[in-house]
């Protein structure tokens, strides 16, 4: 079609041959401008190529809307709880707020190991009947370390 006019046919007679409107002779005419380089435009590859990724925009803008509406449906229907904060004793950052009241007074033995024994698979048999100590106080002492609190 676009060969039969760039021989100097004229759009209305290759149309009308065609049976086709003259104006998708023209609209293919100036796509194949564009590709070509004269003018300027998107060519048909960056066309092809922009088409999926505008698809999977619109996809993703939906899936966004929904779970923003889903966020809003959660708040009115479960208001946040309020805590009550330390007011602070005056020191800059000192304030905590939405801390629980009475959080980290309580000691917590932690385990603290230096460097874990290296396992070696002399006898991987004896591994798995070996008995697995599950209470930290049957660590000696010294590997226990006091947790502190954050302030």
């Amino acid at each position: 079609m676009l060969d039969l006019v760039k021989a100097g046919r004229p759009v209305r007679q290759v149309a009308a041959d065609l049976q086709m409107p003259s104006q998708t002779i023209y609209v293919c005419l100036k796509q194949d401008h564009i590709d070509a380089g004269p003018e300027p435009g998107l060519t048909s590859a960056d066309q092809a190529e922009l088409a999926p990724a505008r698809r999977r925009i619109a996809q993703l803008e939906t899936e966004l809307e929904v779970t923003r509406r889903a966020i809003e449906l959660v708040k009115q229907a479960a208001p946040q709880k309020t805590l009550r904060s330390h007011q602070g004793d005056g020191r800059p950052g000192a304030s905590h707020q939405g801390v629980l009241p009475g959080a980290g007074r309580a000691g917590v033995g932690v385990p603290h190991v230096a460097q874990a024994p290296a396992v070696t698979a002399s006898d991987p048999t004896r591994l798995a009947h070996r008995a697995d100590p599950t209470c930290a106080r049957r660590l000696p002492r010294h590997l226990l370390r006091q947790a502190r609190s954050r302030r």
